[in-house]
């Protein structure tokens, strides 16, 4: 099952597992629920582009604060009374006061997921050669780390992506980190311990 690029961010559980399980009855599967703004901006950092649902609360930040962290990185449901819905403008936003009926989320939410896909979809089509030849490099890699086929490496590629909602030109940058980390601890597998040494 694929998970979409959804956060819910509310300082209640409750109301987190409820909003979760009315999505999930049509078909929507939210990804990650959170607390703070920070953990909310980390996650969709984290997936390059996503949907926020978000109450009138945080630990941490304001919700017009978030809007402001996550403006043309993510859409946002903002759920609050018509008082604090007037400090948030149109932009990447949808707005609902409480109570919000069951079809009424489920409507905003599928318009946001249009929205977002349609984007996503941009993103994709607007790569440039210097994001091919990154996700080249990746694949090159892979082909030799993992005595995989180029089909073998493009497929994990495009899965991993889909699956996580990761774009496939941040997907192939974390891989190539983490095979140049992997050299590195190959060729100073002494250096971490240097390191220690030295701190102590």
């Amino acid at each position: 099952m694929t998970l979409d690029r959804i956060v819910v961010s509310l300082i209640n559980d409750r109301h987190c597992r409820q909003i979760s399980q009315i999505l999930q009855s049509a078909g929507i599967q939210v990804r990650h629920c959170c607390k703070s703004g920070a953990e909310t901006i980390r996650e969709i950092l984290n997936m390059g582009s996503g949907i926020v649902i978000c109450g009138s609360k945080l630990s941490d930040m304001t919700p017009q604060d978030l809007a402001n962290e996550l403006k043309g990185r993510a859409l946002l449901l903002i759920i609050a009374s018509p008082a604090q819905l007037e400090y948030f403008g149109p932009e990447d936003i949808i707005k609902l006061s409480p109570p919000v009926a069951r079809r009424q989320l489920i409507t905003a939410v599928a318009t946001l997921k249009e929205e977002e896909a349609r984007r996503f979809r941009e993103t994709v089509l607007q790569r440039g050669p210097e994001d091919d030849a990154l996700i080249d490099r990746a694949k090159t890699m892979m082909m030799d780390r993992e005595r995989i086929s180029e089909q073998e490496a493009h497929r994990f590629l495009q899965q991993r992506s889909m699956s996580s909602g990761m774009r496939k030109t941040e997907l192939a940058r974390r891989i190539i980190e983490a095979y140049h980390r992997q050299e590195q601890e190959r060729l100073h597998p002494d250096s971490e311990q240097e390191d220690n040494d030295a701190s102590t």
